[in-house]
């Protein structure tokens, strides 16, 4: 199954069936639906929405058998959901600010469902993912003048450790925890890291390269392939350059 947002000023979350090629509207209504995010488990689908305001945070079922569920309504700052923890307990969202433009928040579901700010400084933090482990949080920002995609530690930030020096458009922990993949331009690279204490980074490796036209790229979950849009009719026959065994290859001395 894949997940979309239509766009536009009045927006809604589709699901894809990728063996029949159905698609079916999960949200509908006024306003726009953006930024999904599955759930661990596939159940449920969290996503931003301007309902009731800026930009709050919903849930509905994968499966579309219930109606939209506030997760967290506010009518103040705009807020994009970036991602849902593999044990499902927290959704990482980030915050615009007048002053510091998009900060990374934290929210709890279950108990209070409070939200908390994760990290706040004068640069653009976005893009945040918990670790498979739950001890360390990945994200992208421009401090430096460039995005680039750092880690520190969770629940509570701590030591900064850069994944990538020479700029980033955005990256995926691999399902162990083990291996971070990002993309710059139309590469895509892997890295070995080591979750210590202390974290480790090993030295980024070329896993595949993106045809010059492509539109949009997409990884499978086990980074051996991809899928990739280009535009169709009147173009030069393209390919996509993919290493299979990127194991081995980020690996290699």
């Amino acid at each position: 199954m894949a997940v979309r947002a239509t766009l536009g000023s009045d927006s809604d979350i589709w699901v894809i069936d990728l063996e029949r090629g159905a698609a079916s509207p999960l949200t509908s209504g006024p306003g726009f639906k953006e930024w999904p995010a599955w759930s661990p488990d596939g159940s449920r689908i969290a996503f931003s929405t301007n309902r009731s305001g800026p930009q709050d945070i919903h849930v509905v079922s994968a499966a579309g058998t219930s109606r939209e569920e506030p997760l967290l309504k506010s009518a103040d700052m705009f807020k994009t959901v970036h991602s849902w923890s593999r044990d499902g307990r927290f959704i990482v969202f980030a915050q615009l600010e007048p002053d510091t433009r998009r900060d990374l928040w934290i929210l709890p579901l279950d108990g209070d469902r409070k939200p908390r700010l994760y990290l706040r400084t004068r640069a653009d933090e976005m893009d945040g993912e918990i670790s498979p482990d739950g001890r360390w949080m990945a994200y992208r920002s421009d401090e430096t003048g460039r995005y680039e995609i750092y880690v520190q530690s969770f629940p509570t930030p701590g030591e900064k450790y850069a994944i990538t020096t020479n700029g980033a458009s955005g990256g995926q922990w691999a399902p162990d925890g083990r291996r971070f993949f990002y993309g710059k331009d139309r590469e895509g690279f892997g890295v070995d890291v080591s979750p210590g204490p202390p974290f480790h980074v090993g030295s980024p490796r070329l896993i595949g390269v993106v045809p010059k036209d492509a539109v949009a790229a997409a990884p499978a979950p086990d980074f051996r392939r991809a899928l990739v849009s280009l535009p169709a009719g009147g173009t030069t026959a393209a390919s996509l350059t993919v290493i299979t065994d990127w194991a081995a290859a980020i690996r290699k001395n």
